[in-house]
């Protein structure tokens, strides 16, 4: 049920004689009322071979559609909207060709190959062991035929391999650019753990070093050191419980530090700092202290503080109801806490701030747990108060229809929102008027194909347009036009055999063949870890003139870069973006212990400095010029403060309202901001990616344009007025520092690397630490320093190679599951229940699954990874799979979903993993809170559940890349579930 009033949506599922799945319609679903209904047809062994794509029908109130097949092209305008795959003729019936909808699509297939290696050639495979004594062990090649290789080629040809030991673990990912290899070797010890995982570069620099992630294990078989390549290790000291009870770092090592953690009777942290004895009796520093289930304590820590209240309701039993962080940098402690409803939905949170007052939220659900309306109050000590309210309406299919913001008072409608027959954005309003809109429109695959409107446009082009087509995903060439210009500029792309940009050729007018060169940005190489070698970049040089401003050559120590010369004397005209070569000489750049950058002489950088979260607390310049940053504990950024030729400016970011010098200066929404000397509300206009693009005020005049470089770079822009440019970030451009804040790193565009290690640098292996993502700015983004993805225009994100569950679960995320038309929020429990059953208790089971991308725990990671996913999907057959979706906080701290976000940010609380969100094995709190949590698993199967789940987490905490790679067999997932069954 949607609301009081009964609405409710209303899914029909349609099976043949046999009990397999046709048809599914969702009744009355479209923003027109019809129903949406997709089917699949079955080759004669049973198989799924057609899936159709979803085709809105009216007038027929959920009924079953019999000639779908001969309606479908009509409606959709395209001859062929289904995809296809062709199976082997075998017992193992794999899939050979899968081609996906769309008529030009039909020549361009993923094609797979299911053979055994060779001891040379193509499916040739080195063989590297992990020595008892924690060696790497190199024993030549594999015999020919021990083991199974898989080869995928793309629908651009692009070829790939997975090679797969008799135990199914991968031993070797390989990727193919004409005669060069790039291959990532996972190597094991006797026990099965991971010891070792050799990045492409190792195979032509065979240094552990600089190219090897390295495990260490205990008798127990728990990871008691971790090594990235270019760091210094990381060691881990567990307690009795086999919970993380000790960690060190590289930078903490030579000052005796390690990070502590404490625990209560259910295993929930209790307490996290630094201490010098492990003792804990002396020299201990609490930097995170959690209180559950009650308020006393709570209070009683923050000195009885007024503003935080009692709450004798007994909702937040068993939940987590305040904490204190230190502010990393600052005297002043973060004091948080959590007020719940009866169904353990939080309704209030009261933060303090460093200006002495308090951030205040309230949020009222639906009755789906979507935000009704969201309260914020921000206080401080001698500041003015201010009080905003957003309030969410929802259609009859629950999608977001309008945003209202009030504040002080005064209400306007930030955005509203229109949908087509299909559910996808179709439009977006600003400010009640219509003339300030952007419209969206898809090709057959639902690729974002055009962004139109009267202040910003643009067009995406992948397998037709001016550029080298693409029929992979990959956009081949783009076209835009933004503010009141008049000119039509674009890039044409070119792609390198591993996906990354090779060059971005610009152009203007429709066609992108005039005014040719005058900001393209090309890569003239990269190592086979993704490291940029070289880069060319073309700019104004003179009020006329255009030519290149930077030809940039990298030096190398490993991942880590070590100098750059730029080879021309040419520079950018009237300050405009370009790399500054301010030195010329080995050591440009240096890191500490734990792969941060810690100088770099061409911006004149002397010192960075970092707290314990590898976050940035001080960057020092050569002429005295100071940026320190405050950060909470948590990883959030409080207070910047520039002090540049003696004079100090401070910025204070108080949740959604960022101060300048003790001034209110902007208070950060959904859309864009608002000025708070004027209240004036001023829009965001963005690109396919979340760039702003457009600046726009409330009344449609322009304010600002800017134009983007593919890494980030802006060029020929207008009207700076705020600082959040590229992917939405904020740009800190004093003393020449041009660093995009990320969150969890900081962003060079100049240079496309990140300055500091990828804190999940493990889930992407053959990938440098320091790349930005993957080398293909044009398709993915970076929401938060940590991951690659793929923006949707309603500002959600598509993971794309991260492990969902590990992420998210252990992490602490909340998972939603985008069920076709809605969004269902799962708990923890409710969440791997539904991945191991296909249901779950909020509404009814979604009975099988489709989706390559979410099948078993996480996204498919590249072709080959889809490929086994799409065989695994079998075993629960193959309609109607649910998407995991990432989630956010609105600007006012509302939990969203991703028909909510609507251009927010994901809320990544740490760089460090909480360990304790893992102590599920040893636990004596486990079972009781398991219980406890699922109740809607029927008592019988509950223990069977438990321990399936304590039998993943054994495998998660032995190797987080084991853990995943040996279930992506059918056999794994079989076996899986047949020792569930036994159990029940």
């Amino acid at each position: 049920m949607l609301d009081t009033s009964g609405g409710c949506l209303d899914r029909i599922q349609y099976f043949d004689g046999l009990g397999r799945p046709v048809q599914t319609v969702r009744k009355g679903v479209t923003p027109g009322g019809k129903d949406l209904v997709d089917f699949i047809d079955y080759d004669k062994r049973g198989r799924a071979w057609r899936q159709w794509n979803a085709v809105p029908v009216s007038g027929m109130s959920g009924a079953f559609i019999s000639n779908m097949p001969e309606q479908a092209p009509g409606i959709l305008g395209d001859t062929r909207p289904y995809s296809e795959t062709l199976y082997e003729e075998s017992p193992w019936g794999r899939p050979l060709l899968m081609t996906d909808a769309g008529i030009a699509w039909k020549e361009h297939p993923v094609q797979t190959v299911y053979t055994l290696n060779r001891a040379s050639g193509e499916y040739s495979c080195r063989q590297y062991k992990a020595g008892s004594d924690g060696t790497l062990q190199d024993a030549g090649m594999y015999p020919s035929g021990t083991l199974e290789a898989v080869k995928t080629t793309d629908e651009d040809g692009k070829v790939s391999y997975t090679f797969t030991d008799k135990r199914q673990r991968t031993v070797l990912t390989r990727l193919k650019q004409g005669d060069e290899t790039y291959d990532t070797y996972y190597v094991y010890d006797a026990e099965g753990n991971l010891g070792f995982v050799l990045q492409p570069m190792y195979q032509s620099h065979a240094n552990l070093n600089l190219y090897a992630f390295r495990y260490e294990y205990d008798a127990m078989q728990r990871c008691i050191s971790k090594k990235l390549p270019g760091a210094e290790p990381v060691e881990y000291e567990y307690d009795s419980c086999d919970r993380l009870s000790f960690s060190q770092d590289g930078n903490q090592r030579p000052a005796g530090r390690w990070t502590y953690y404490l625990y209560d009777a259910f295993g929930r942290l209790t307490e996290q700092g630094e201490c010098s004895s492990k003792n804990l009796s002396s020299g201990r520093t609490a930097h995170v202290r959690n209180f559950y289930d009650g308020y006393a304590a709570f209070r009683e820590a923050t000195g009885y503080d007024s503003a935080f209240h009692d709450d004798t309701s007994g909702y937040a039993h068993g939940a987590l109801t305040g904490s204190v962080t230190t502010s990393f940098g600052s005297d002043t402690p973060v004091f948080k806490a959590y007020y719940y409803d009866n169904k353990g939905r939080t309704v209030k949170v009261v933060e303090s701030n460093l200006l002495g007052g308090y951030e205040t939220t309230g949020t009222v659900y639906t009755l789906t747990d979507k935000p009704l309306t969201v309260t914020h109050t921000h206080t401080g000590s001698g500041k003015l108060t201010r009080t905003e309210t957003y309030v969410y309406t929802y259609d009859h299919a629950d999608r977001l229809n309008r945003v209202e913001h009030t504040l002080d008072g005064a209400k306007v409608t930030l955005v509203a929102n229109a949908y087509d027959e299909w559910g996808r954005l179709s439009s977006r309003t600003f400010h009640g008027s219509s003339t300030n809109s952007l419209a969206y429109t898809y090709n057959i695959r639902g690729w974002l194909t055009e962004i139109g409107g009267g202040k910003f446009t643009q067009d995406l082009y992948y397998n037709t347009g001016n550029g080298t087509l693409c029929y992979n995903g990959n956009i081949s060439s783009m076209t835009w036009k933004t503010g009141n210009e008049s000119n039509i500029r674009g890039y044409k792309f070119d792609y390198d055999g591993v996906n990354r940009l090779a060059s971005a050729m610009y152009g203007e007018t429709a066609s992108i063949d005039s005014n040719t060169d005058r900001f393209t940005e090309r890569v003239t190489g990269y190592d086979s870890n993704g490291n940029i070698t070289g880069l060319q970049r073309y700019g104004q040089t003179s009020v006329a003139g255009y030519g290149l401003v930077d030809n940039l050559s990298f030096t190398l120590d490993g991942n880590r870069l070590n100098r750059v010369d730029d080879a021309t004397t040419a520079s950018a005209y009237n300050g405009s973006f370009e790399f500054k070569d301010g030195a010329s000489q080995a050591g440009e750049y240096t890191y500490d212990a734990n792969g941060n950058l810690t100088k770099d002489l061409n911006k004149n950088i002397i010192d960075i400095q970092y707290n314990v979260l590898n976050l940035p607390s001080k960057v020092v310049f050569s002429d005295g010029s100071v940026i320190s940053y405050v950060y909470a504990a948590d990883g959030t950024k409080l207070r910047t403060v520039h002090t540049i030729g003696g004079a100090a400016t401070t910025t204070d970011y108080c949740g959604n309202v960022v101060y300048e010098n003790g001034v209110q200066k902007l208070l950060l929404t959904e859309t864009g901001y608002v000025t708070l000397n004027d209240k004036k509300y001023h829009y965001y206009l963005q690109d396919h990616q979340g760039n702003n693009r457009v600046v726009m005020s409330q009344d449609g005049s322009v304010e600002e344009t800017n134009h983007y470089y593919p890494f980030g770079g802006v060029f020929a822009s207008s009207g700076n007025v705020q600082p959040y440019k590229y992917n939405g970030k904020e740009l800190d451009t004093k003393k020449g520092l041009d660093w995009y804040d990320y969150g969890a790193r900081q962003y060079d565009a100049a240079l496309g690397r990140f300055t500091t290690v990828d804190p999940m640098a493990e889930k992407y292996y053959p990938e440098s630490p320091y790349s930005y993502c993957g080398n293909n700015p044009i398709m993915f983004i970076d929401p938060d320093g940590h991951m690659k993805v793929i923006y949707n225009p309603d500002g959600t994100y598509k993971e794309t190679t991260h492990n969902n569950w590990f992420h998210n679960t252990f992490i602490g995320r909340q998972e939603y599951i985008a069920y076709k038309e809605g969004n269902v929020r799962l708990s923890e429990q409710e969440f791997w229940n539904w991945q191991r059953t296909g249901s779950y208790s909020s509404i009814q089971g979604t009975g099988n699954m489709t989706n390559i991308e979410f099948t078993l725990d996480e996204p498919a990671k590249g072709v080959v990874d889809g490929i086994s996913k799409f065989i695994l999907s079998s075993v629960y057959s193959l309609v109607n799979s649910p998407k995991v979706v990432l989630t956010g906080r609105t600007w006012s701290g509302a939990s969203q979903t991703s028909t909510e976000t609507m251009g927010a940010f994901i809320d990544v609380v740490s760089n460090n993993i909480p360990f304790s969100k893992m102590s599920k094995v040893g636990n004596p709190g486990s079972w009781y809170k398991f219980k406890k949590a699922n109740k809607h698993i029927p008592a019988l199967k509950r223990k069977g559940v438990y321990n399936a789940e304590v039998r993943r987490y054994e495998g998660k905490t032995r190797n987080i890349d084991i853990f995943n790679k040996e279930k992506n067999t059918i056999e794994t997932i079989k076996y899986t579930h047949n020792q569930q069954n036994e159990e029940e």
